[in-house]
């Protein structure tokens, strides 16, 4: 069998952490938006342990943890990814929910784009996905439900 994983690269804990990522917004602070993503750091951490995750999902964090870099596109995909889409960066956001197929063949002369689901024998997907990735000079974040619900209305807010 062969695993793909289908990479996507984008509730308040407290209502004052989600007021904080908009008042840092509103007031232009670039001291509040450190403070509201240091918070958000302090509360990320990867995965402890693999081992109790199903055969597929363990397949899957160490496909994602060896070929995914933010900052090397380029040994995924060409075209707009060989820009330097993400220089000068300070954080990487890891969203929280990654999704696989598990193919029914040992081998794909396909474009992954176009095939078959004929070929496919499952869809999955992990939750809570948080792999153990580290960059240099770079923080990682997880979009844990808590955040995503705080981003989620902080963006909302603002496009109104």
């Amino acid at each position: 069998m062969i695993l793909i994983l289908t990479i996507f690269t984008f509730k308040s804990t407290t209502q004052s952490h989600s007021n904080g990522l908009e008042k840092a917004y509103k007031t232009k602070s670039l001291h509040l938006h450190k403070e509201f993503l240091q918070k958000w750091q302090s509360d990320s951490s990867p995965i402890k342990s693999i081992d109790s995750l199903k055969s597929t999902e363990k397949d899957g964090y160490a496909i994602f943890t060896d070929f995914y870099n933010p900052f090397k596109l380029n040994r995924i995909r060409k075209g707009e990814w060989e820009n330097p889409l993400y220089k000068g960066l300070f954080y990487v956001i890891v969203q929280n929910v990654i999704y696989y197929n598990t193919f029914k063949t040992d081998s794909l002369n396909y474009n992954v784009n176009q095939i078959n689901d004929d070929l496919i024998e499952r869809r999955e997907h992990i939750e809570n996905f948080k792999p153990d990735i580290k960059f240099s000079n770079i923080k990682v974040l997880y979009l844990l439900p808590n955040h995503k619900g705080i981003i989620t209305k902080f963006i909302n807010a603002t496009l109104t």
